[in-house]
């Protein structure tokens, strides 16, 4: 097949998947299919409190309150799912490209048990905090997402990612 401007790797005006390498990159569909696999809890609104599990949520307004936080550290269950994430990613250009993007993404929170949690301030929110020892603490081990062109992987609770993730 030769290359011609912007048909590349669509003859006949088919869309074919694009290879690289050898391996054939996974589009948004797929991605959205793994996550629905993977969601124990099914989809989530964007305004729920933060409860154990594993879900997909697709993204809205940044609104809400967050108690602690994802980002090498522990927030308290009941933190919004908005502000959580907002914490959990990598930057707030990131955080903004999902929200205008619509691109659902999938987080594992794990409770861990009652404590305090700090606030923090990170990507433009800064959360609260509960030093009365009866914050329920939630630990975020794992947040995927899609950043317009491939998935990505983020272990917030270690300070990890993001890198590209492939199943």
């Amino acid at each position: 097949m030769g290359v011609v401007g912007s048909q590349i790797g669509r003859p006949f005006g088919r869309r074919l998947p694009v290879s690289v390498g050898g391996v054939v990159a996974k589009t948004y569909a797929d991605f959205v299919a793994h996550i629905t696999e993977r969601a124990t809890r099914g989809v989530v609104s964007w305004t729920d409190g933060a409860t154990e599990g594993s879900y997909r949520t697709t993204p809205g307004a940044l609104s809400g309150a967050m108690w602690g936080s994802p980002w090498i550290a522990y927030f308290s269950l009941g933190s919004i799912l908005a502000r959580v994430f907002q914490h959990a990613m990598p930057s707030l250009s990131s955080v903004n490209a999902v929200i205008s993007g619509g691109f659902q993404f999938f987080w594992v929170c794990s409770y861990i048990g009652d404590g305090n949690v700090t606030g923090k301030s990170r990507n433009s929110y800064s959360s609260a905090s509960i030093s009365d020892g009866s914050a329920s603490l939630m630990e975020m081990t794992e947040l995927l997402y899609w950043d317009g062109t491939q998935a990505q992987r983020m272990q917030p609770s270690l300070g990890l990612g993001p890198t590209p993730y492939t199943w």
